[in-house]
C-alpha cells in the first residue's frame, strides 16, 4: 500500500521562498557571466543550483509497504527497510519532535531529511515532509527512522 507524504505549510513556504531566491541568484550569476565573461561570477549560481538539485532528488515523495519492506520513494531512488528488522513502530504525538537539531540534512527545502538529534529520543534519520505527525520506526541496531505518512495510524496498522 502506498502512503502519501504531503508537505506541511512550513515546507511549502521554505521551498517557495528558496526557489525564488535561488532563481534570482542564478539569473544574476548568468547575467554577470554573460556581461563580464568570467566564470568566477557564475560559480555561486552553479553551486546554488547543485544544492537545489540534490535537495530535490533526495526528498521523500511517498512511502510504501509491500513485499516485506517499508519503501521510501525519492526522485533519486528509494530506501528500503526490511520489515523483519523493525523492532518497534510508534506514533509520535504532535510536538514530540520539537527542538530536534539537524546534524546533517535538509530542514525545510522539499522536506526534512537526513540526520537529526533530539535530547529525549537520540539520533534519528528523517524522511519527513512535516513535523506535526510522525511515525518512528526502530530498526536493527536501534536505528531510529522518522516517516510522516498522511495517514499515520493506518500506516502503523498496515505495518
Amino acid at each position: 500500500m502506498i502512503f502519501k507524504a504531503t508537505p506541511d505549510r512550513l515546507v511549502r513556504t521554505v521551498t517557495t521562498t528558496i526557489t525564488i531566491g535561488f532563481l534570482i541568484l542564478i539569473v544574476i550569476g548568468l547575467g554577470a557571466f554573460i556581461v563580464k565573461g568570467t566564470i568566477v561570477l557564475f560559480m555561486p549560481a552553479f553551486i546554488v543550483a547543485l544544492v537545489y538539485l540534490f535537495s530535490y532528488l533526495y526528498h521523500p515523495v511517498n512511502y510504501e509497504i509491500s513485499n516485506g519492506q517499508v519503501i521510501i520513494h525519492r526522485p533519486a531512488g528509494r530506501v528500503a527497510i526490511e520489515i523483519d528488522t523493525i523492532q518497534s513502530c510508534e506514533l509520535l504525538e504532535n510536538g514530540r519532535l520539537k527542538y530536534s537539531i539537524r546534524t546533517f540534512g535538509v530542514g525545510g527545502l522539499f522536506g526534512y531529511y537526513g540526520k537529526f538529534y533530539h535530547t529525549g529520543i537520540g539520533a534519528m534519520i528523517w524522511y519527513a515532509t512535516r513535523c506535526d505527525r510522525a511515525v518512528m520506526i526502530i530498526a536493527g541496531n536501534q536505528k531510529k527512522i522518522i516517516l510522516t505518512p498522511d495517514q499515520p495510524e493506518e500506516f502503523i496498522r498496515q505495518l
